[in-house]
């Protein structure tokens, strides 16, 4: 007795042939990551409140620039240097966040340490402080490639701005928890 040949069902079809995600989680957990870690020096340490809007100002100018190089080769020489502006000046901003927070977590006291010890310490936090906001502007800069590939312009930047902004309120979220403990 022969049988026919039997078909998969629509289900199992589907999910043979999966289609790859417009969103690459690897590069945008990257970017979580190094924005939380942000946040979390922020957060753990008790710098002045205006550092804060600092930090956020820097990620949105980041966000809106989209400094890979993907998105600037797309733009217009004029266009691309403005962009490159202004995510240099997000960096900066988010480079004297980090510096003053992690200046305020490194700091000793000067009664009872040389002026070389604290010279030292203040170099090593303002050094962190600086590797940390290369590795978010690159992390920013990378998602942005990857997402203006898959999204337009507009959505990546919100993307990317949304990634950002969500990194740092979990790592200060986190950092105040410790402090709090």
């Amino acid at each position: 007795m022969k049988f026919p040949p039997t078909q998969p069902s629509p289900r199992r079809r589907r999910s043979r042939y999966r289609s790859p995600s417009l969103i690459p989680w690897s590069a945008a957990g990257v970017c979580l990551l190094f924005y939380a870690l942000a946040g979390l020096l922020l957060g753990a340490v008790s710098p002045p409140y205006w550092v804060w809007p600092l930090a956020m100002a820097g990620a949105l100018l980041q966000s809106v620039a989209m400094c890979g190089m993907q998105a600037l080769a797309a733009l217009a020489p004029p266009q691309a240097r403005r962009a490159f502006l202004l995510g240099a000046l997000g960096s900066l901003c988010l480079v004297v966040a980090l510096a003053i927070a992690a200046n305020y977590a490194g700091a000793a006291p000067v009664e009872t340490t040389s002026l070389q010890i604290t010279l030292l310490s203040a170099v090593l936090s303002t050094l962190l402080a600086l590797a940390l906001a290369g590795l978010c502007t690159f992390a920013a800069a990378w998602t942005g490639d990857w997402l203006l590939a898959a999204f337009g312009r507009s959505r990546s930047g919100l993307m990317v701005a949304a990634l950002c902004f969500l990194g740092l309120f979990l790592g200060g979220l986190l950092g105040f928890a410790i402090t709090a403990l």
